[in-house]
């Protein structure tokens, strides 16, 4: 059985390992979990989520604002 899957991370094809998870490329890309949100397929992905042949990976950052009370 094949180790490797490809996936379409920001538009760009790559080869990762069938046992990545979305908690993985967070950490290799350097992105914190708590202020990027990840859909996979167009859907929010957990951080646990396997990727799977073909899945197609986006990264939406998200900022919070606090206004003066």
């Amino acid at each position: 059985m094949n180790a490797m899957i490809q996936v379409e991370i920001e538009g760009q094809v790559l080869t990762v390992s069938r046992f990545t998870r979305v908690a993985d490329l967070l950490r290799e890309m350097g992105l914190h979990p708590e202020s990027t949100l990840v859909l996979v397929n167009g859907r929010p992905a957990p951080e646990r989520m396997y990727l799977s042949q073909g899945d197609r990976v986006k990264f939406v950052k998200v900022t919070v604002h606090f206004q003066g009370v």
